[in-house]
Order: structure tokens, then sequence, then C-alpha cells
């Protein structure tokens, strides 16, 4: 256990960095999402609305005639409201991340471990299909029920995708590759 620490520490700082690299200084995310207008967020139709903290569809699916609204348009597949103020670069936002970045290392670890081929090609295989099911289970039906943009979609699958193999190198070179 003691020799899957810093493995485990280096792939989750690994994780963070590809994230954080891949949202603020390549430019992929940042092309894929739109601004909504200020004049959508008038203060007086907030507090007119009196909505609560939430994920919204419109039209909803308890719309009346909902099928004529949608063949209408527009569509709102979700948006995220908080009502209150809130921190750019929150620290608690961060450490959770970095959280989940540590349980995905120590799980990748895990399963990388339980195989009995550790060759190099077989530990990126394995990181590539991890990556594959995490887009498959999460990005893709998002984008199928939501109607989400491709662009948008598949920069999150690269995400993965990409994350899981520089997981996968880092984790072969430190616990896998054969010692001269």
């Amino acid at each position: 256990m003691k020799k899957n620490i810093l493995p485990i520490f280096l792939a989750t700082v690994l994780l963070f960095a590809w994230n954080a690299f891949s949202w603020m200084v390549l430019p992929f995310h940042g092309n894929s999402l739109q601004t909504l207008p200020e004049e959508a967020l008038l203060p007086s139709h907030h507090s007119a609305l009196a909505l609560s903290e939430g994920i919204y569809h419109y039209p909803g699916p308890d719309t009346p005639n909902l099928e004529k609204k949608l063949a209408r348009g527009p569509r709102i597949p979700f948006m995220v409201y908080i009502p209150g103020a809130t921190t750019l670069f929150d620290p608690a936002v961060f450490l959770l991340n970095l959280c989940f970045n540590l349980a995905t290392a120590g799980i990748l670890l895990w399963v990388l471990q339980r195989q009995k081929d550790h060759s190099f090609f077989q530990v990126l295989v394995t990181c590539g299909a991890i990556g594959s099911i995490i887009a498959l289970m999460s990005d893709l039906p998002l984008m199928n029920w939501y109607q989400l943009p491709l662009g948008y979609t598949l920069v999150h699958v690269a995400d993965h995708l990409v994350g899981m193999l520089l997981c996968g190198l880092l984790l072969y070179r430190l616990c896998f590759k054969p010692q001269a």
C-alpha cells in the first residue's frame, strides 16, 4: 500500500493539472460555451419569477402542450440557477475536485494492478477503455438526451481520454515499467 501513495498522489496532481490546462489554456472549452446576454438576467425578472436554486429546462417536462412548444422553439436543455453570490475560484471547489481526482487515480491504479498484463500497450488500452466508458456513460448520453452540441461534447470526451491516458503513462512509468 505504501508504494502506491506516491503514484496515486502524482496521478491526482496530473489529472488536476490536465483539467486546469484544458479549461484555462486551451481554447476548446471556452469556444464551446456561449454567454447568456445580460438582458436575459435583469434583476426585475428574477424577483418576479422567484426561482429557487436548481436545474431548469425550457420547456419543462410538465409544460402543457410540450410537443408544440418544442416544435416552435427555443429549447433550453438545462440551466443551473444559483440565486446568491458565488466565488470565482472558490478553494472548496478546488479541494473537492482534488478529492475526485484522488479517487479516480486510486481506482485507476487498483484496476491496473488487477490485470495480468502490465505492458505499456495494455496499460494504455485499459486507460483508454476507461476514458471511453466515462464518455459512453456520461457525455454521450447527455448529448443525446439534452441535445447538447457535438463540439461541446467532444471536448469533454477528449478531456476524459487524455486525462486517463496521461495517468496511464505516469502509472506505467512509476508502477509497471520493468527496471533495467
